[in-house]
């Protein structure tokens, strides 16, 4: 996997899941834009406890950014095209919120 820091705006709300272990983790889509007219969905997971309780304060339409570890995936679709399907285990989720409680040093 690769390294990444990914931001966009959530498509969806983010759901809270509990694993086979026991242990809860959060999901979230993510629509990322790359470039002018491209842009993905970004299908990302959160196992820590801060990253789970930053992702399910946020609603569909946030804007957010993960950073993790990076999996690209492809698939061939029905016209031919290839499909590219993205996921990232974040390890850390920043909000706009975060961003305007954040105050460098000086």
């Amino acid at each position: 996997m690769l390294n990444c820091l990914i931001a966009g705006k959530l498509t969806k709300p983010p759901a809270g899941r509990t694993g086979a272990s026991g242990n809860p983790y959060a999901t979230a889509c993510i629509l990322a834009s790359a470039g002018k007219d491209e842009s993905y969905i970004v299908n990302a997971v959160a196992f820590s406890e801060q990253a789970c309780d930053a992702l399910m304060a946020l609603r569909a339409g946030d804007a957010v950014s993960v950073a993790g570890s990076f999996k690209p995936s492809g698939w061939q679709k029905e016209d031919g095209t290839i499909g590219l399907s993205v996921s990232v285990v974040a390890n850390a989720v920043l909000t706009l919120g975060d961003a305007k409680q954040w105050k460098p040093d000086r």
